[in-house]
């Protein structure tokens, strides 16, 4: 019979109870054989427990733990459904866009194919993203220029054309926006996902939630795909072209300096319509896009491989990004593709003209969809349409317009002729004052006369300094002659090589080479041998110097040269700040007198002459248009025209791009710098002609009434007095 003592002893064990407890339980100690059974009964115990924990898990942290480490793992990779599609599509982007993108489904991005006219820009996206090639691609608003963007960023990360791919749009909102839309594409897209499972299956397995990204493994290896705000980080999968691919999207206004992953640097720039209408009117807003992009986004791929590029643009006012990326003498760099909305216009003009003034009553009248306009149209179209050509014949609205063309008068109604000319033709309005002048012209427009030597009939010369910071002084003379000719009779820079003091030099240091420089300069260009035609010396009659850098240097040097009485400290203003008027009509208070476009001012211990840099820039720049030694025109010395090659490129370094009146009635200019290039000489041109015009040299001076007297007086000696 069971003892019932051992049968007890082993309940206790199995109970979990301790020795001591169980002893105190039977109320004595535990006898030989009831220990045995008591020690039997604890290996049962732990095996029983061992075995069932190998079973599966038993708290609820245990089996969270558990189903989260088989959801991380995604398995093996599947092989794409149809690899002869997949395949078709490697080298051929315009494929992989209609193969996998056209519909209106989810994940889809392209509505119809594109037309005939969109085809070069979709071939040279391709060839930005297989080669080097930058491409500037201007095309209307509206016309799938960011689609395909979206579609070419997919297609070479997809098959390892690209690696680390940027992408740079106006804001932080728009570059969002893409992203956006190619990682919906990624997750949601059918026929993508069936041919690219190794992109599609990691990002479908997340379900939405981005944490699951940091623990997501393949085959034991985490995948480490990441989805921010502005980037995303293709899966990591072993054998695949696409694993680590990295795309990154920021607004212009962030930081992208640095952008590097490991040793690995963006290899492609896709830059999506980088201003908006605030930064396309204003001069310094297209001055920051245009370092953005050639000095901060063009740099991101370092010194080891050159950076390729595409950059879509809408025009908006002339001489914007847009403009200035799309001109050959400005960005020779950039291959511009341009391509309006409508490219040929019809022939009956008439016609148009009656729908319009239909299209304008049905709107002052209520009609909706402007039936009135339609049925014109519809009972004319043939004669209407001839000798139309559209970018697009699939655009227009077919509940309310039958064709392309009419879709483009409409939106030339609804959206004003300026605004239609600029953004959807691409031809923005123009100041009746721009013109084009190349560096080649301003070369070849020679006297023919030597250095230092005026050209025949010419009366007078002036000289011009310009302070440059660090690096040099340069100077022009200019001499003078009749009907407003001008001729460069000599140029240069001070010193020839190197820079005025070293890079760390301290301020005292600086200011001593500086007005030891300038000192020398000066004494050089009083004493230089210029000669008239017939022989006898000649003497400058005045030398302006840019007081723009280090004034107070400038007036020290004016007060202590013996050349004093004829030194004229410069100080240009552009657009609305040169003022030396009031709104009355009257002188302000510190001027002294008023020429054209110039006037001398009594400054805090010294007098100046302030003159209108943007009138006086155009005017230089315009005399070069006419033919050397004709009336209004500006030559070069010398018989060869490559001699003058670096000085030309400077008085052509900046264009100007547009010029008019502004919504308050005042004239503005607006001028487009090319980039890398200096305008100094450029500056002393302007300056020193002037001064001419100051100095009654040529008659563009127009003193003001009752200013004669005393601007005569003033210009005599531009009285400089130091305090002390």
């Amino acid at each position: 019979m069971p003892d019932p003592s051992t049968d007890r002893i082993i309940i206790l064990a199995q109970s979990g109870v301790t020795v001591r407890q169980a002893e105190a339980t039977l109320g004595r100690q535990m006898l030989p054989a009831e220990r045995l059974a008591w020690d039997r009964a604890q290996v049962k115990r732990q095996l029983e427990k061992a075995a069932k924990k190998a079973r599966g898990p038993k708290s609820g942290a245990d089996r969270q733990a558990a189903f989260k480490e088989r959801r991380s793992e995604i398995g093996e990779i599947p092989p794409p459904a149809d690899a002869a599609r997949r395949e078709r599509c490697r080298l051929d982007l315009l494929a992989f866009g209609l193969t996998y993108f056209i519909g209106s489904g989810f994940g889809k991005l392209l509505l119809r194919p594109p037309s005939e006219h969109m085809l070069p820009y979709i071939e040279a996206l391709q060839e930005s993203y297989l080669s080097d090639r930058m491409v500037h691609v201007r095309f209307p608003r509206g016309k799938g220029k960011t689609t395909w963007l979206k579609i070419g960023e997919l297609w070479a990360a997809s098959y390892g054309h690209r690696k680390y791919l940027f992408l740079g749009a106006a804001n932080a909102k728009n570059a969002e926006s893409i992203l956006e839309d190619i990682w919906a594409a990624m997750e949601e897209n059918k026929e993508y996902g069936e041919d690219f499972p190794e992109v599609a299956l990691p990002i479908r397995r997340l379900e939405g939630r981005m944490q699951r990204c940091a623990v997501q493994t393949c085959e034991g290896k985490l995948t480490k795909i990441r989805r921010g705000k502005d980037r995303i980080i293709f899966p990591r999968i072993d054998g695949y072209p696409c694993s680590g691919a990295m795309l990154v999207a920021r607004g212009r206004e962030a930081g992208i300096r640095g952008l590097v992953r490991g040793s690995q640097r963006p290899d492609h720039a896709a830059i999506d319509d980088p201003q908006t209408r605030g930064t396309a009117k204003s001069d310094a807003g297209c001055g920051d896009i245009a370092k953005w992009i050639s000095g901060d986004v063009l740099a991101l791929a370092g010194h080891d491989r050159a950076m390729s590029a595409c950059m879509t643009t809408t025009p908006i006012y002339a001489g914007d990004i847009s403009d200035q990326f799309g001109d050959k003498d400005l960005h020779p760099e950039w291959t511009t593709i341009s391509v309006p909305m409508v490219i040929s216009w019809p022939t009956a003009e008439t016609l148009w003209d009656e729908y319009l003034e239909l299209r304008r009553r049905d709107e002052a009248s209520g009609e909706l969809g402007f039936p009135n306009a339609t049925a014109f149209y519809s009972a004319h179209r043939e004669e209407m349409d001839a000798g139309a050509i559209v970018i697009d014949p699939g655009d227009g609205d077919p509940k309310t317009e039958i064709s392309a063309v009419q879709h483009a008068y409409n939106l030339l109604f609804k959206h004003g002729r300026e605004a239609f000319e600029a953004e959807f033709q691409l031809a923005p309005k123009r100041g009746a004052g721009a013109f084009v002048l190349t560096s080649q012209m301003v070369a070849a427009n020679l006297s023919g006369v030597n250095a230092l030597v005026m050209p025949p009939g010419f009366h007078g010369a002036v000289a011009a300094i310009d302070c440059m910071a660090r690096e040099c002084l340069r100077w022009n003379i200019i001499a003078f002659g009749p009907q407003r000719q001008s001729s460069v009779i000599s140029y240069g820079r001070y010193p020839e090589r190197g820079t005025l003091y070293p890079k760390n030099a301290l301020v005292p240091e600086q200011n001593r080479a500086f007005s030891s420089a300038l000192a020398h300069i000066v004494n050089t260009l009083f004493s230089a041998p210029i000669t008239s035609a017939d022989g006898k010396r000649i003497s400058l009659s005045g030398c302006g110097i840019d007081r723009g850098w280090k004034p107070r240097i400038v007036e020290y040097v004016c007060s202590r040269s013996r050349h004093k009485a004829q030194l004229y400290p410069m100080l240009g203003f552009g657009g609305g700040k040169f003022a030396p008027m009031k709104a009355n009509g009257q002188k302000k208070q510190n001027v002294i007198a008023v020429g054209d476009h110039l006037y001398m001012a009594q400054g805090t211990g010294f007098r100046f002459i302030g003159l209108h840099s943007d009138y006086w820039q155009e005017y230089a720049q315009r005399s070069f248009l006419a033919p050397a030694m004709t009336a209004g025109a500006t030559s070069l010395y010398g018989k060869d025209p490559m001699a003058h090659l670096d000085y030309a490129a400077e008085i052509t370094a900046e264009m100007l791009s547009d010029k008019g009146l502004g919504s308050n009635g005042t004239e503005f200019w607006r001028w487009s710098k090319k980039p890398g290039s200096e305008n100094h000489y450029l500056d002393t041109l302007k300056m020193a002609i002037a001064l001419g015009s100051w100095l009654r040299m040529h008659d563009a001076s127009s003193i003001l009434a009752g200013d004669l007297k005393a601007s005569r007086k003033a210009s005599r000696r531009p009285r400089v007095i130091l305090k002390r």
